[in-house]
């Protein structure tokens, strides 16, 4: 972490995820004093702020504890080894802290093959010298300590796998990308996603998959960036989307000018629409001028743009592309009230020569989705679905 000197007016430039301060002990009237976390290099602060010093935080020290031993320079953070962590990271455990009995607790972790999942049990240790280990597992049900140790256990599972389950999407994305880098539209690094979102100040919306920010782009071209927050199929709606959109152009399709995958981070860049999606105007109920804005003559239009765009996808393209979830929501709107359809992140390619698609899970959303998509009792999927979804 870093201390950073900062004006007034430089000081209202951060948000409350970026700093903790200011720190009043350390700065004046005109000059505050933040904490900030290193990984923000010198070039994205502003220009009235300046570096004082860097802070090394052992043992994952809260961010909010730094403040308090701020005022030594040079700063300098200390703390002691409790009782019995010493023999017991010695013999190669982990040392934790029981707050039921206010002890410390040596905690083995290892392996276990039959589960195919990573175990921890308390064990007791020597004081003194080397000397077996003998491992004493904690009922449950007995005591409160077994009760906090079992969930310990429980919780290292789950990251355990959840970190696996990531390494093995961002190796799936980012093989996609090797084998398409040369028809994807612009890569973008995090870093200059913040910049072109002025550090995700201003939000456009909120959905199941995560936030849309408004930003520009590096030649001022507007944009809308999506921000995947909550991923689902590992990563294949990120897939399907740079696929499907990524590779075509049509006027009633909305345009993907860039993507980024770094890491977990994963965001799709679009063309702004200023006038938002077509489920606004035809749903609100807080704004009647909304309503009046559309007239049955462009309503009319709208629903001829749709259609169209729906048929290219459907023949224009090299490969059909069935979209899966036509809804208003998903209509944008540009200045002209021109539709263009976006998200097509439950998009399916197939063959222009197979009439039947084949899904594992139904595909859309409640209200638009197709009934054969529901039970195949109604019949076969087929291109037909979204056109059941956009009438």
């Amino acid at each position: 972490y870093a201390l950073y000197n900062c004006t007034e007016k430089a000081a209202s430039e951060w948000t409350p995820f970026e700093a903790i301060g200011p720190i009043n002990c350390l700065g004046s009237e005109n000059n505050l004093v933040y904490i900030i976390h290193s990984e923000y290099l010198m070039e994205e602060m502003p220009p009235s702020c300046r570096k004082s010093r860097t802070v090394e935080i052992p043992g994952g020290l809260p961010l909010q504890d730094v403040a308090t031993t701020a005022r030594a320079r040079p700063v300098v953070l200390g703390w002691e080894a409790l009782d019995g962590c010493y023999h017991c990271e010695n013999s190669g455990n982990y040392c934790g802290f029981n707050t039921t009995s206010n002890s410390t607790i040596c905690v083995y972790c290892g392996f276990n093959t039959t589960s195919n999942s990573t175990i921890c049990v308390a064990v007791k240790h020597q004081k003194h010298g080397p000397g077996p280990l003998s491992i004493s597992l904690i009922s449950t049900g007995t005591s409160t300590g077994g009760i906090t140790l079992f969930a310990l256990v429980i919780f290292l599972i789950y990251k355990s796998r959840e970190s696996e389950k990531e390494k093995e999407t961002q190796l799936k994305v980012e093989k996609f990308l090797e084998n398409y880098r040369t028809v994807n539209p612009t890569r973008y690094t995090y870093k200059e996603l913040k910049k072109i979102t002025s550090r995700f100040k201003h939000r456009l919306g909120q959905g199941g998959y995560g936030s849309v920010f408004r930003g520009k782009l590096f030649n001022g071209i507007p944009v809308a960036v999506k921000m995947l927050e909550h991923l689902k199929g590992n990563g294949q709606e990120f897939i399907n989307e740079v696929a499907t959109i990524g590779r075509i152009h049509h006027f009633y399709i909305v345009r993907l000018l860039g993507f980024c995958s770094e890491g977990n981070r994963r965001a799709l860049i679009y063309e702004f629409m200023p006038n938002g999606s077509l489920e606004k105007f035809i749903f609100s109920k807080t704004n009647s001028s909304t309503h009046r804005q559309l007239s049955w003559e462009k309503l009319r239009k709208i629903a001829f743009g749709v259609a169209r765009g729906v048929e290219y996808l459907h023949q224009g393209c090299n490969h059909r592309i069935l979209h899966f979830d036509i809804k208003p929501h998903n209509i944008l709107l540009d200045h002209n009230f021109q539709p263009k359809i976006s998200d097509f992140g439950l998009a399916k390619l197939c063959s222009k020569d197979i009439s039947i698609v084949s899904l594992t899970a139904a595909r859309g959303t409640s209200g638009y989705i197709a009934p054969e998509l529901f039970s195949r009792n109604f019949g076969e999927i087929s291109y037909k679905s979204d056109v059941y979804s956009s009438e």
